[in-house]
């Protein structure tokens, strides 16, 4: 399964850009958010174990922050590069998974004043 990212998904506000990503998990988390200007703590649900993960690709048009299961004591605090390269992991890169932690839910911040955030998140998982 290929998971890919065109500029045309996420707006057209940025330079064309294509990020294909091989995942080998049989099932994908899918999401295409908007995290509104000056925007603290947007709760997005989710449910994936941690063991099950076998790759991650976020990718976002403008700086962003994403605290992972919990926005006053988060498993993790990572921050998004707008327009730069995806976040992104594969079981086979051989560096630790950036989630400690069963992914139960994703709290966004956009710190910008002008600009919405289009965040485009895909998790390659094993749903058994």
């Amino acid at each position: 399964m290929a998971l890919t990212l065109v500029s045309s998904m996420i707006g057209q506000d940025l330079p064309p850009v294509s990020v294909s990503y091989a995942s080998p998990g049989d099932s994908v988390f899918e999401c295409d958010l908007v995290v509104p200007v000056s925007t603290t703590n947007q709760l997005q649900g989710v449910s994936i174990l941690r063991a099950n993960i076998k790759s991650v690709l976020i990718y976002s048009n403008t700086t962003v922050t994403l605290k992972t299961n919990s926005s006053s004591s988060p498993a993790e605090t990572i921050t998004i590069t707008g327009g730069g390269p995806a976040f992104s992991w594969a079981l086979a890169c051989g560096i630790t998974l950036p989630f400690s932690a069963n992914l139960t839910a994703f709290y966004w911040t956009n710190g910008s004043s002008t600009v919405a955030a289009t965040v485009n998140i895909r998790i390659g998982y094993n749903a058994g």
